[in-house]
């Protein structure tokens, strides 16, 4: 039983770690791709697509922690990438999540141009 219990703590934890990776890399892809869809809009800005994307994160300060959102628009694509810190279960780990998204940006194309 001594040999068994520190193992057993130990791989409960590792559940417990993967979960919260998990749910933090299925928040930040959530918050990564609104905030595209939002930047894409004709007549949108990069700074709309990183309020969208804050916005999301907004609620999960305590699971995600030193996020940094770059949304980046040119003439045709946006692309936003983001990183956040995660807790920390199993000492010794530290925990970094990092997602993105680019699409094209919607425009009004005349008939020629199709």
């Amino acid at each position: 039983m001594t040999i068994m219990a520190p193992i057993t703590v130990f791989l409960v934890l590792l559940v417990v770690q993967l979960g919260l990776h998990a749910h933090a890399q299925a928040l930040l892809n959530a918050a990564v791709q609104d905030g595209a869809r939002a930047a894409q809009l004709e007549g949108a800005s990069a700074a709309e697509g990183r309020a969208v994307a804050d916005q999301l994160l907004s609620g999960s300060d305590a699971l995600l922690t030193d996020t940094e959102i770059d949304v980046v628009r040119r003439a045709d694509v946006v692309e936003v990438t983001a990183r956040a810190r995660i807790p920390s279960v199993i000492p010794f780990w530290s925990g970094t999540v990092t997602a993105s998204s680019s699409g094209p940006v919607e425009r009004f194309r005349p008939q020629g141009e199709r």
